[in-house]
């Protein structure tokens, strides 16, 4: 079994002797209650944006939301890498030859805004019929600062900032409510919502930038080279767009593969996709850089994995049963008559939270081995299978059970198969 890291000078959580229990304990509750922070805070923006724009004048902000949080969690992916290469640096000594993060991040930002920009008149006018260019700019700026803000993130998991990453999870989420409400209060302008939920990305770091500093100035090192980590991290990317596609991308898959539904239910999907599958999914996904830090250290991964796993399978049970009993009533309570679904199609999507989440933990344990190749092949099975079944020309309920419950189960096989082996594909 792997040695795990040093104990880290300054924090408290690290302590000689006690790092493995005391450190794994306190960063679960530290990153438990930041991602409750942080979901309930978006929970409240979707809320409030539902109310006050009605079902049909939701569906652009859905969309724009959706496609936001696609390119978030693929380049989640950045994130996931660098919290797998990070480590504690051995008396203050960094090796010239590892990749320096700060180039990266700078680099890979500026890629992502001009390829955003330049590819926008193909897609623009598609994605966002109703806004097209308003849309394009926050978007392209919110994730450019995200590469940096996942840069950053992963190397704090990387050498075990717990409170830092705590911080940064939290205000992220507190100002796109707060920024979000203002608009919709005063000016809901959809240009504007837009723009408050991609602005978040770029003031955190700059807000916390001197702890920052402070926190990774000689105190951290990777493990690969420029050309590993480019190598890595474009694997890592496509498992993440794959997993954007499944998560925060579904909604506007599904508007595009129902074009001839009626409006208003379309728009119910894809607020329940939103809001339904949050518990479980936004919880485990904030895990998963936790999840690849930690699980990099431990013996018996496969074992873990099923247990996370089996704990899964009963809480999302557990919802989906709760979701078919009250969960029509309390959309009609919420949202008004507008919004409808019925119990069996609502259960479903609540259930599929439990099984992409799944996915999620497979994957994670995956890539903390090493096996980079198979945990992107998982990713990549599950997104074709999902596309394939979202276009088959059957009524939207039946093909969209078949995609969020059949697909992901496949991408989950491949993972656990992986998990079985030894040897690292790098």
């Amino acid at each position: 079994m792997t040695t795990p890291p040093p104990p880290l000078p300054g924090d408290s959580a690290t302590r000689p002797g006690r790092w493995g229990r005391l450190s794994t304990n306190r960063a679960a509750g530290l990153i438990l209650l930041a991602t409750a922070i942080s979901g309930g805070a978006g929970y409240a923006f979707i809320l409030l944006a539902g109310t006050i724009l009605g079902a049909e004048a939701y569906t652009p902000v859905g969309v724009f939301f959706s496609v936001l949080y696609f390119g978030v969690t693929a380049l989640a992916g950045v994130q996931q890498e660098f919290a797998r290469s990070a480590h504690p640096t051995t008396g203050g000594v960094v090796r010239p030859q590892r990749a320096n993060p700060r180039t990266f991040a700078l680099g890979s930002a500026g890629v992502v805004l001009l390829v955003i920009a330049a590819t926008s008149p193909l897609w623009s006018s598609r994605v966002f019929p109703d806004t097209g260019w308003s849309f394009v700019a926050p978007l392209a700026c919110g994730e450019a600062a995200y590469v940096v803000l996942a840069v950053v993130s992963g190397l704090l998991y990387g050498v075990a900032r717990w409170r830092l990453i705590f911080a940064l999870i939290v205000t992220d989420g507190l100002l796109r409510l707060a920024l979000g409400a203002v608009v919709l209060v005063l000016h809901p302008s959809t240009a504007l919502l837009a723009w408050s939920m991609a602005a978040p990305f770029a003031i955190v770091p700059m807000a916390f930038a001197g702890r920052i500093i402070r926190s990774l100035r000689r105190a951290v090192e990777l493990d690969s080279t420029t050309r590993e980590l480019a190598w890595n991290v474009t694997r890592t990317l496509t498992a993440g767009a794959a997993t954007g596609l499944l998560v925060s991308g579904l909604p506007a898959v599904v508007s595009a593969t129902s074009t001839h539904v009626d409006a208003a239910y379309v728009g119910s999907i894809m607020l329940v996709l939103s809001l339904a599958r949050a518990p479980i999914v936004v919880l485990v996904m904030a895990f998963q850089s936790y999840l690849v830090t930690t699980l990099r250290h431990a013996g018996d991964v496969l074992r873990r994995v099923w247990i996370i796993l089996s704990t899964l399978a009963a809480g999302s049970l557990s919802l989906a049963a709760l979701a078919w009993v009250i969960g029509v009533d309390l959309l009609g309570r919420v949202f008004g008559n507008e919004f409808h679904m019925g119990r069996t199609m609502l259960a479903v999507i609540v259930l599929s939270g439990g099984v992409t989440a799944g996915l999620c933990v497979s994957g994670a344990a995956t890539l903390s081995r090493g096996h980079h190749g198979r945990y992107v092949s998982g990713w990549l099975v599950t997104a074709v299978a999902t596309l394939a079944l979202l276009a088959v020309p059957m009524a939207i309920d039946t093909r969209l059970t078949l995609a969020l419950l059949v697909a992901p189960g496949l991408g989950l096989a491949v993972h656990l198969a992986a998990l079985r082996t030894t040897k690292a594909d790098r």
